[in-house]
């Protein structure tokens, strides 16, 4: 009896509109245009499936070609990638997060934006490297330094853009690049910024781009002298021996653990130190967001930085992805929120799904070629 192949496509079908490897493609992520050899989605294949399992691309390779005929090994992948300049991959990655947003976000309506920096270790020989000296951690002296610019609400974050620290850049040169970026994605209606953007170089450069911003302070021995003990706001001026003195609002509020402090360029009464304290507190997504993000990067012990920036973002768009998939945007609303509780088991279930997707859209496709070889 011939098979009805009408039902195997139709399997096909709907594995292949739940797998990440075509959303890939649809947003933009083509690391190879030619038909001769592998595929484009043939070398997705393994990077997605690394990332989601945060493996190395050698070991998922390896498991993939016991099961499927035809896998690219991890070298034919990477050499791809390397074929690609760093700023090409940027704005790949970049054009690929700003899609996804846009599908989901109308440009009128502005955002609260955090920007933080995260670091992905580097244990290899530094030289040649865009690695950066942080602080020791299980090992390792040097990483690659990402700033990424997100999304944040009450319900959750997403991803805008992804930038690497260059290797002899500061971070004010950096954010600076970032925000001019984001600014053509979407209306920034408050910019939040922890302790470590805390520069007068940076707070000037914020204050002629004209942007709101709340950013965390340490309580640094000119604060401490203040004597503040209750919710206030003081005029307080930022100084620094190289770039000067810049001033700023000082914003003092006392929660459950204590006396915070918060600076902004944005007069605030007394009354509303709260809403300061509770607009910075969105940014705790951020933190869970790259936790989760970081728990699904492709491991490579490359030191192209090429290859570092699509991995690390191709795991950022999956994360979109993820958001898109499992939660909806109320485009409908009065003004459109993120709602993505993000939770570790969630996150988990979805990889699993994702998982077995991919590799089910694939088997599929293998039996129905065999199938209809059959036939013939």
């Amino acid at each position: 009896m011939a098979p009805n192949t009408d039902i195997i496509k139709e399997w096909i079908k709907i594995n292949r509109k739940f797998s990440p490897i075509p959303a890939l493609e649809s947003l933009g992520i083509i690391v190879k245009k030619t038909v001769r050899g592998y595929s484009n989605s043939d070398l997705l294949l393994p990077i997605a499936l690394a990332t989601l399992i945060n493996s190395t691309l050698e070991t998922v390779s390896e498991a993939l070609r016991g099961i499927l005929a035809e896998v690219p090994s991890a070298d034919t992948i990477l050499s791809h990638i390397r074929r690609h300049k760093l700023a090409k991959i940027e704005r790949m990655i970049n054009r690929a997060l700003a899609e996804s947003f846009n599908v989901s976000w109308r440009r009128s309506i502005a955002a609260i934006v955090a920007i933080d920096i995260t670091d992905i270790r580097y244990y290899g020989e530094i030289k040649g490297t865009d690695a950066k000296h942080t602080r020791p951690r299980k090992g390792a002296h040097y990483a690659y330094r990402f700033m990424v610019a997100s999304i944040v609400s009450e319900k959750g974050k997403f991803v805008l853009y992804v930038y690497l620290i260059k290797r002899n850049e500061d971070i004010k040169t950096a954010l600076g690049k970032i925000l001019e970026k984001i600014r053509r994605i979407v209306k920034i209606s408050w910019l939040i910024l922890d302790k470590g953007f805390f520069q007068v170089r940076v707070l000037r450069m914020l204050k002629r781009m004209q942007l709101c911003f709340v950013m965390a302070v340490p309580e640094t021995n000119s604060i401490k002298k203040l004597e503040i003990t209750e919710n206030a706001v003081t005029r307080y001026v930022v100084t620094s021996k190289r770039y000067g003195r810049e001033p700023v609002w000082l914003v003092t509020f006392r929660d459950e653990k204590g006396i915070v402090h918060y600076i902004t360029n944005k007069p605030v009464r007394r009354r509303r130190c709260g809403d300061v304290h509770r607009r910075y507190k969105k940014r705790w997504r951020i933190e869970v967001s790259f936790a989760v993000i970081k728990r699904s990067v492709a491991k490579t012990t490359s030191k192209s930085s090429s290859v570092r920036v699509f991995l690390f973002g191709i795991s950022c768009i999956l994360y979109n992805v993820w958001i898109l998939t499992n939660f909806a945007w109320t485009a409908g609303e009065s003004k459109a929120k993120i709602r993505a509780p993000e939770t570790k088991k969630q996150y988990t279930h979805w990889l699993i799904i994702a998982i077995v997707v991919i590799i089910a859209t694939y088997l599929v496709g293998i039996s129905r070629l065999r199938l209809n070889n059959y036939v013939k």
